[in-house]
């Protein structure tokens, strides 16, 4: 017995620094794409795509393994089912899904994407890998290890792109990226991933006893969220001050991390207030902005000033014309309520309404024109009892999950006005991942 129990540790360990290696490639991927001999070579033979499937065969693997000895070992099949039912649900809804897909008017787009998202069904798998691969990581001290990398490469980018300039030219080594976007294909996917960085920089400076560590996440935290305000990326930093004030409510109410929530949200207001750019302070142009666009929606849908053509047109406008995506959106849903349009399917339809666009940026909007209104809402399902679950967990002061909870719910608001990517998406599952094995495990230090 005792040779088994040895065994069953060292299968243990070793999945655990697989999944480690997998993962740790992944977040050091930005660095990689920084220096100009390593970018050449993943540029040339793709190896962030080989990465990509590597590690989704594996946590799929792994994850298959995983349920099938769960469910045969175990003695109580109704709480095994209660404990694995998101997996299930996320399981009908990538049935669902492939049903979309091959009854979607361009298959090939639907498994394989376009080639600049590269988000087909394929891609799907591949995600599902990354949540799979996080939910069975059972090594606290390697999980947190990641999350310090996560933040360290974060600082990186930041202090490369800022500073080329002046300094990183005359090395020779790095490419310049714009301080803008950095590696990223564009400004907005690079406050996706900055605003999770930031996150996650929070949670640890949350949770951290180690007084030298806790003023170091702060520091963190400072420099990413000074990127993430000047990185103008208004849906993130929307969904940043949400989940701020959200904190500081629960922290008030259980009076617990007071201090820490206001030193963090007096650093997030500062930062709003003083970074400007051509003159103008973005927060303030941003939150104006919003405030306008409310005003307009609102008049629009109550029928205040009726028969207007400029209030129409400035309805549509709402959100950096978001709101005419969401309208023409929802009349695709109309067109196949069930079964949607598969994935990477929207780029003809948005054209036949002479919108140059092929995402509604909008999370809900999305999941229902590409799987229909049930795979919208067994997506909804499933990620919604992992959140639950998660929040349950920080009301009884079980704070294992509390830094991927904090993440999670951020990026899934930023959803709400906002794009998936193939090479942002993967954080996110990564730590939904992460959340639902602290949800179901009593953590284990390897």
């Amino acid at each position: 017995m005792e040779n088994i129990k040895i065994t069953k540790e060292k299968m243990i360990k070793i999945k655990d620094i697989l999944i480690f290696v997998l993962l740790l490639l992944w977040i050091i991927m930005p660095v990689l794409q920084t220096i100009h001999e390593t970018h050449d070579i993943i540029l040339k033979k793709e190896y962030n795509f080989v990465l990509m499937k590597t590690t989704g065969v594996v946590g799929i693997a792994l994850g298959i393994c995983f349920i099938f000895k769960k469910i045969k070992e175990s003695q109580d099949k109704k709480e095994i089912i209660k404990e694995l039912l998101p997996i299930f649900i996320f399981t009908l809804y990538m049935i669902w899904t492939l049903i979309s897909c091959v009854l979607s008017p361009d298959k090939e787009l639907a498994f394989y994407g376009t080639v600049y998202r590269q988000e087909g069904y394929i891609m799907y798998m591949i995600y599902a890998g990354y949540f799979f691969c996080t939910y069975l990581f059972e090594s606290k001290k390697l999980r947190k290890t990641l999350l310090n990398i996560f933040i360290i490469v974060s600082i990186f980018l930041i202090i490369i792109s800022r500073s080329y300039l002046t300094i990183v030219k005359y090395t020779d080594i790095f490419l310049y990226n714009s301080p803008d976007h950095s590696v990223f294909a564009q400004f907005n996917h690079y406050g996706y991933y900055l605003m999770m960085s930031l996150m996650c920089s929070l949670g640890l400076f949350i949770t951290e006893k180690n007084k030298i560590l806790k003023t170091v996440y702060l520091i963190a935290y400072t420099v990413i969220g000074y990127a993430l305000i000047a990185n103008n990326t208004f849906g993130c930093y929307l969904a940043t001050s949400m989940v701020l004030i959200l904190y500081c409510i629960y922290a008030l109410v259980k009076k617990r991390d007071r201090i820490v929530i206001s030193i963090a949200i007096a650093i997030f207001i500062i930062l709003s207030i003083t970074i400007t750019k051509d003159g103008k302070n973005l927060a303030y142009e941003n939150i104006s902005s919003l405030g306008s666009d409310i005003k307009t929606i609102i008049t629009k849908v109550f029928n205040i000033e009726e028969d207007n053509p400029e209030l129409e047109e400035n309805f549509e406008k709402a959100g950096t014309s978001r709101m005419i995506l969401w309208k023409n959106g929802i009349k695709f849903i109309k067109e196949r309520p069930i079964i949607g349009y598969g994935p990477e399917n929207l780029k003809e339809k948005y054209e036949s309404v002479s919108i140059k666009q092929d995402r509604p940026h909008n999370l809900l909007i999305q999941l229902a024109t590409t799987s229909g209104i049930p795979g919208m809402v067994l997506y909804v399902t499933a990620v919604g009892i992992i959140i639950v679950k998660g929040i349950k967990n920080l009301i009884k002061n079980n704070g294992s999950g509390k830094i991927f909870l904090i993440i999670a719910i951020t990026y899934l608001i930023s959803a709400m006005f906002g794009n998936s990517m193939y090479y942002t998406s993967p954080y996110y599952f990564i730590f939904l991942g992460f959340l639902m094995n602290c949800n179901s495990y009593k953590e284990k230090e390897q």
